[in-house]
């Protein structure tokens, strides 16, 4: 039994009699025998998890009468809690570009620069700023290698957009070109 507060992928065995639970803030999963990927973080507004080979159960922690929701759910899903109608939503995506991150990389299809700067932020574990809300609602396709540096990454963003990047002491800040 696990509690995670970040991101992280699991490739668990099977074991008759010994499920593996991994636990966030909203929901628990009770995994039988799998590989998957989970994202709760604090911070987020939704949590979710993506499965890629196997089987697990998910159960949201609000236990109510009305709430107390139990799903299975299959390779190739994802399934993540929505905290404002507090309920599960479910869709089928490409696994990879859930999981291309543990490779080194992301993989991305039209993504709003906010979320790309929050997941660049806390893989490399730095200060990232975008001096506007506007900034972050410009999107970007592609393949990023995280084998380089987080100035780097945001630097190729940087070439395709219409954004600039400057370093002020140990922050990374993003402005429109």
């Amino acid at each position: 039994e696990v509690f995670i507060d970040g991101e992280a992928i699991f490739d668990v065995a099977h074991m008759n009699g010994k499920p593996f639970y991994v636990k966030t803030k909203d929901f628990e999963i009770k995994v039988l025998g799998t590989v998957f990927n989970v994202n709760a973080y604090e911070d987020d507004k939704n949590s979710g998890t993506v499965l890629a080979e196997g089987k697990i159960e998910i159960s949201a922690n609000n236990n109510t009468v009305f709430h107390n929701e139990k799903k299975t759910i299959l390779p190739g899903t994802r399934i993540v809690y929505n905290n404002n109608k507090e309920r599960f939503e479910e869709s089928q995506v490409d696994v990879i570009k859930y999981s291309s991150w543990r490779d080194g990389y992301l993989i991305l299809e039209k993504e709003p620069l906010e979320t790309i700067v929050k997941k660049i932020s806390r893989y490399y574990n730095v200060d990232i700023e975008l001096q506007s809300a506007a900034i972050g609602k410009e999107t970007f396709s592609g393949n990023l290698n995280l084998r380089n540096t987080a100035e780097e990454v945001l630097n190729i963003i940087a070439e395709t957009t219409q954004i600039k990047l400057n370093r002020e002491n140990n922050k990374l800040i993003i402005n429109l070109n």
